[in-house]
């Protein structure tokens, strides 16, 4: 009996290995990676915001955990990949669409040695989750184009994948850069400090955002749209506002208290841990994306009409 039931814990084990190295874990399940994402570097250009039309390039930086089963997924919903690269040499993948709990995923077979680059190529028209209450992907309403990093519908959770390649899973954390390339007349945002704008011409304007600390993928956003910018204080880190130009005044005062909020919480849990912190306001919903918080405009626009 004792035998019978090693055999089938072994065989058990050895099927698990298997299907885990055939697809990644599903958001509720955490599993040894072949992998561990150091970074991700992409640069996308969307020429026309309403069309939700994103042409890009991701550096995936990965380091290897082994190499003798060595396999990197990544997640892209709704998007394609043209091509991937390493260095100068064009890497092959496949593709699965439609898994049950991943949706759609990527995989690469071709390990490299530790620390190098992934070169991803790719494109198409951003999507969002769907379903009854649309929340996570990418959303263009009311004149910005901004993605959510969490869904409530879709089956995988995390939502970066609508916008990003990555291995779209809360138990990697990576650093993050992001260049915008966008409309001139448009203010870009993403998470991190604005490292610089740089105007290229033909109405063209490139935003470089970076994000040095380590941050799960479902925390990552972006945001392109006619907004004010506004720093509140020159507190370190300063508080920095995307508001819309009509809300000057409820901005002011719904984030005013920022500042006293994070030296109250670093009297108590210490210092606050990120390089920088930022708002946007978005007509769709609140989330706590990493050092960029998405804030629904409706709450910034009843803050202020109650303040008296």
């Amino acid at each position: 009996m004792a035998n019978s039931i090693n055999i089938f814990l072994l065989t058990l084990l050895l099927t698990f290995s298997l299907s885990a190295q055939q697809e990644p874990p599903s958001a509720v399940q955490n599993a040894v990676m072949d992998f561990d994402v150091q970074g991700y570097t992409v640069t996308m250009t969307i020429h026309n915001p309403e069309a939700k039309y994103i042409s890009a390039v991701c550096t995936t930086t990965v380091k290897w955990n082994t190499i003798d089963t060595a396999r990197y997924f990544f997640h892209l919903e709704g998007l394609s990949v043209d091509s991937i690269f390493s260095e100068e040499k064009k890497i092959s993948f496949s593709k699965t669409d439609s898994s049950p709990t991943q949706g759609t995923f990527y995989t690469i077979t071709e390990a490299l040695p530790s620390n190098k680059d992934y070169i991803i190529y790719y494109s198409g028209t951003m999507t969002s989750e769907g379903g009854r209450f649309d929340w996570g992907g990418v959303h263009y309403k009311d004149g910005i184009l901004f993605s959510m990093g969490v869904g409530f519908f879709a089956p995988y959770v995390s939502t970066t994948r609508h916008w990003l390649p990555c291995f779209d899973h809360p138990q990697d954390k990576a650093t993050l850069s992001v260049s915008i390339i966008a409309p001139d007349s448009l203010s870009s945002i993403a998470n991190g400090v604005l490292k610089g704008e740089a105007v290229l011409g033909n109405g063209m304007k490139k935003t470089d955002f970076v994000m040095n600390d380590l941050g799960a993928t479902y925390l990552y956003t972006f945001a392109i749209g006619n907004y004010n910018k506004l720093i509140l204080t020159s507190d370190e880190p300063a508080v920095t506002i995307y508001h819309y130009p009509s809300d000057k005044d409820a901005a002011l005062f719904a984030y005013s208290k920022v500042s006293d909020m994070i030296k109250a919480f670093e009297l108590r849990f210490g210092k606050y841990p990120f390089e920088s912190i930022g708002y946007y306001d978005a007509p769709l919903g609140s989330m706590e994306h990493q050092t960029m918080i998405t804030m629904d405009r409706s709450l910034t626009e009843e803050m202020f009409e109650q303040s008296d």
